[in-house]
């Protein structure tokens, strides 16, 4: 399993609208995350995981904004989920929306 695409994922949702203006670019970030967990929770042909973590990867490496350089490799899990959900919290009342607050809080919770 390439537990880099987690971080890398979380990594673009993070930082996105900072590096870009906007949070567009929290779909690849998302989609990376969800790439690991459709990999772990399937079961697939190692021929196959390899293929889906090749495609995520160079997907991350074509679209990533993210400053690498601030990669941390750990940190405190409780804080973490606090933020996430602290955050999710204040804007819960627009899920109606699109839902994108609840889909990335719920990748990024995954992800650590």
């Amino acid at each position: 399993m390439d537990n880099r695409i987690l971080g890398d994922g979380l990594s673009i949702i993070s930082q996105c609208k900072r590096e870009t203006g906007d949070i567009w670019h929290a779909h690849f970030g998302a989609a990376a995350i969800a790439s690991y967990f459709f990999v772990k929770d399937n079961n697939l042909a190692n021929k196959l995981a390899h293929k889906v973590f090749s495609q995520s990867r160079a997907m991350i490496e074509k679209n990533c904004v993210m400053n690498r350089k601030q990669h941390y490799s750990g940190c405190d899990l409780e804080i973490a989920d606090n933020i996430i959900l602290g955050t999710l919290n204040k804007t819960i009342d627009h899920l109606h929306w699109v839902g994108h607050n609840v889909i990335y809080s719920a990748v990024s919770l995954l992800a650590i």
